[in-house]
């Protein structure tokens, strides 16, 4: 008599002699592995999960968001996530970061913002924060723009934790 992959359960040949206690053997072995999966189930539907291992594997689950918003002009602003980013993504609804002398988004990752450099000084464009990153206006007078909050004008961003 062959047996099943994963749980060994009887399979019978058109030859093999049927025998009550293989069929008792099987049950058996379903009706424990239902149990199983129940109990596992019903865990975690009342909270009486391991929280460690609950815990850990929350952790591990990474945590992504997408979204837009409109720029409102101000020299600065935050968006806002419920997580801190370790990764931001901004471009406009045109799928720009960048034009001549404007930059309108970029990557930011943690540590290293998205900005401009114009001789001896730095404009940045976005910024990871506690909880969401930081957008920015700024016209340079000589040469360099910052237009991640441009007013009236939409971006799309993705955000990784």
């Amino acid at each position: 008599m062959d047996k099943t992959k994963n749980y060994q359960l009887n399979q019978w040949a058109a030859g093999d002699k049927v025998q009550r206690i293989d069929f008792n053997a099987d049950n058996d072995k379903i009706d424990g592995a239902i149990a199983a999966v129940s109990a596992r189930a019903g865990a975690l539907e009342t909270g009486k999960a391991d929280k460690t291992a609950l815990d850990a594997a929350k952790a591990t689950i990474p945590k992504i968001a997408a979204g837009s918003y409109t720029g409102s002009g101000a020299a600065s602003r935050t968006i806002s996530l419920s997580f801190t980013p370790k990764a931001v993504l901004v471009m406009t609804q045109d799928g720009h970061t960048r034009s001549s002398n404007y930059i309108m988004g970029g990557l930011a990752v943690t540590g290293s913002p998205v900005k401009i450099v114009n001789g001896a000084e730095e404009f940045t464009a976005v910024t990871l924060v506690s909880n969401g990153f930081r957008v920015y206006y700024n016209i340079d007078d000589d040469y360099y723009k910052v237009q991640s909050n441009f007013k009236d004008r939409t971006y799309h961003y993705i955000a990784f934790g």
